[in-house]
């Protein structure tokens, strides 16, 4: 082996500004922004709440919604005397750019041109309590950031108990940004916000309606209601932690056992088929593609 072939990548920033020059925003994280207020560094926390009140992604491209100018790169991005561009904040700037490591033009991702991705938000099981909705004052931010964040992503979808669920509880400015849902716990889906697709075999759904059926049929005193499900099964109730071990003892004692998988949640027993989860769901939509999962 050659002492080339065995020399480590570089891993040293140079703060040649090469891999920067591409970008116009990369993700910041909770610990950068703790991490400047702690420093003081007013002038870069000014910065962020400017784009985030002021830049939309339109047609793949960032845009100062009060100018209507396209902003083409980074901000912190400055020419040095000598005509070099470098970044103006290195000695601070965000994890995600420390985390780079350079050594060769194949670790260069341009983000602006990263489409690679179904980005889930799971919404489920998040607005249950009666009359509780999204809540009006963040809808329009909310858009805003899908829509400037629509360029890096191939689908908006989120998660949800059904079609009325969603429909009811989230404001039609957000749901215009989503290309779909993922419902029923990863059963069913819906590609586009009007119909559902169940994806359970035929021999799946059977086996849930007659273990519907028979759980009807024991008049749980604790069960308020089952709610309307194509594929799965959810029993309402004021005790669901406390409701699931019932229900599960009677599962386990059926022929239906090994089929289904019980779950609970914060006002619900849920039934499903086996194997059959949220992430099942979106990899369903995504038909092999990579996916991100933001709770």
């Amino acid at each position: 082996m050659s002492e080339s072939e065995k020399r480590p990548p570089e891993k040293e920033c140079r703060r040649c500004g090469h891999c920067c020059q591409p970008y116009f925003s990369l993700y910041v994280s909770e610990e950068d922004e703790a991490r400047w207020q702690k420093e003081l560094r007013e002038d870069i926390l000014r910065q962020l709440r400017f784009e985030r009140e002021n830049i939309i992604w339109r047609n793949d491209q960032p845009v100062n919604i009060k100018t209507g100018e396209t902003v083409r790169r980074c901000h912190w991005l400055k020419k040095s005397s000598d005509g070099t561009t470098l970044c103006a904040i290195h000695d601070t700037k965000p994890k995600i750019c420390k985390d780079y490591t350079p050594g060769g033009s194949e670790l260069c991702v341009q983000y602006r041109r990263v489409r690679d991705y179904i980005i889930g938000i799971d919404l489920h099981g998040t607005l249950l309590e009666p009359g509780e909705k999204f809540p009006e004052e963040l809808a329009v931010p909310v858009a805003q950031e899908l829509d400037r964040l629509k360029s890096k992503a191939l689908l908006w979808l989120c998660t949800g108990n059904d079609l009325s669920f969603v429909d009811k509880k989230i404001p039609a400015s957000i749901l215009e940004m989503l290309d779909g849902y993922v419902l029923e716990t990863g059963c069913s889906l819906s590609r586009d916000r009007r119909t559902e697709e169940v994806i359970t075999s035929a021999d799946e759904q059977h086996v849930i309606k007659e273990l519907e059926q028979m759980l009807r049929g024991m008049n749980f005193p604790e069960l308020d209601y089952f709610a309307h499900r194509l594929t799965t099964i959810s029993m309402f109730t004021k005790n669901p932690r406390q409701f699931f071990h019932k229900v599960k003892a009677v599962v386990d004692r059926t022929e239906y056992q090994a089929r289904v998988s019980v779950t609970y949640s914060s006002v619900a027993v849920d039934i499903l088929p086996r194997g059959y989860d949220k992430f099942r769901g979106l990899y369903a939509v995504s038909e092999g593609r990579k996916t991100i999962g933001v709770a």
